[in-house]
C-alpha cells in the first residue's frame, strides 16, 4: 500500500510538475499573446488613425477638387465669354479697320478736292490780282471817262450854244436874205450840228454802259471768290472733323488692342489654373492609389 501510495504520489508530483510546466507555458503564451495583442492594437489604432487622417485628407482633396471644378467651370465660362468678347472685338476691329480705310479714302478724296480747290483758289486769286491791277486801271479809266464825259458835256453845251447861235444866225439870214439857198444851207448846218450832238450823246451813253458792265463784272468776280472762300473753309472744317474722327478711331483701336492683350493674359492665367488642377488631380490619384494599397 505504501509503495502504491508512493507511486501514486510520484505520479501526482509528475502531474503537478507537468501542470506547473503547462502553467508556465500558458503564462509565457499569455505574456506573448498580450504583447502581440498590444502590438496589434497599436498597429490597429495607428491604422485607424491613419485611415481617419486619410479620410480627412480625402475629404480635403474632394473639397479641393470641387473647388477646382468650380474654378474650372468658372474659367471655362470666362473663356467662353472672353472668346465671345474677342470675336465681338474682332468684328469691331474689322469694322473699325474698314471705317479707318473708308475715312482714309474720304480724307484722300477730300485732299484731292482741296488740292483742286487750292488750284482753283489760286487761279481766282490770280484773277483777283488781275482785277485789282485792272481796278486801278479802271479807276484811271473811270476818271478818264469822267473827264471825257465832262468834256463831252461841255462840247454838247457848246454845240447847243452853237445851235442857238446858228438859229440866231439862221433867223438873221432869213430876215436879211430871205432866200431859199440860205435857208437850205442853214437847215443843213442845223441838221449836221444836231447829228453831231446825237452822236456825242450816244458815245457818252455807251461809255456809261461800259462802266456799269465793268462794275457788275467786278461784283460777280468778288462774289465768286467769296463763294470759293466759303467752300474752302467748309472743306477745311470737314477735314478737321475727319482728322478728329480718325484720332478717336486710333484711340479706340489702341483700347481694343489692350483688351485683346488682357484677354490673352487671362487665357494664360486660365491655362495655369488648368495645369494646377491637372497636377492636383494627379496628386489625388496618387493618394487614392496609396490609400487603396494600405
Amino acid at each position: 500500500e505504501g509503495r502504491r501510495l508512493e507511486a501514486e504520489l510520484r505520479e501526482r508530483d509528475r502531474d503537478i510538475y507537468n501542470l506547473r510546466d503547462e502553467v508556465r507555458s500558458l503564462k509565457r503564451h499569455y505574456v506573448g499573446t498580450t504583447h502581440y495583442y498590444d502590438s496589434d492594437k497599436r498597429v490597429l489604432d495607428n491604422a485607424l488613425a491613419k485611415e481617419e487622417e486619410l479620410q480627412n485628407h480625402l475629404a480635403d482633396l474632394q473639397n479641393e477638387i470641387d473647388r477646382i471644378n468650380r474654378e474650372h467651370e468658372n474659367a471655362h465660362n470666362e473663356i467662353s465669354n472672353a472668346e465671345s468678347e474677342i470675336n465681338e472685338n474682332d468684328k469691331n476691329l474689322t469694322r473699325i479697320v474698314e471705317t479707318i480705310k473708308q475715312v482714309e479714302n474720304e480724307i484722300w478724296e477730300q485732299k484731292n478736292v482741296n488740292r483742286e480747290l487750292d488750284i482753283e483758289l489760286r487761279e481766282k486769286e490770280r484773277i483777283l490780282e488781275d482785277i485789282k491791277h485792272s481796278s486801278a486801271y479802271e479807276g484811271h479809266r473811270s476818271g478818264h471817262y469822267h473827264d471825257k464825259k465832262i468834256a463831252l458835256e461841255d462840247e454838247a453845251k457848246r454845240a447847243e450854244d452853237q445851235v442857238i447861235l446858228l438859229r440866231q444866225i439862221y433867223a438873221k439870214l432869213v430876215d436879211e436874205r430871205n432866200s431859199k439857198d440860205a435857208d437850205m444851207d442853214a437847215d443843213s448846218r442845223k441838221n449836221a450840228t444836231e447829228q453831231k450832238l446825237e452822236r456825242l450823246k450816244e458815245q457818252i451813253l455807251t461809255d456809261v454802259k461800259e462802266m456799269k458792265g465793268l462794275d457788275k463784272e467786278r461784283e460777280d468776280i468778288f462774289r465768286e471768290i467769296h463763294e470759293h472762300e466759303r467752300k474752302k473753309q467748309t472743306s477745311l472744317n470737314e477735314l478737321y472733323h475727319l482728322k478728329r474722327n480718325r484720332e478717336e478711331l486710333e484711340k479706340k483701336n489702341i483700347q481694343l488692342s489692350d483688351i485683346v492683350k488682357q484677354h490673352v493674359n487671362r487665357d494664360s492665367e486660365v491655362q495655369e489654373a488648368l495645369d494646377k488642377a491637372t497636377r492636383i488631380r494627379d496628386i489625388q490619384k496618387t493618394f487614392l492609389s496609396k490609400a487603396k494599397k494600405r
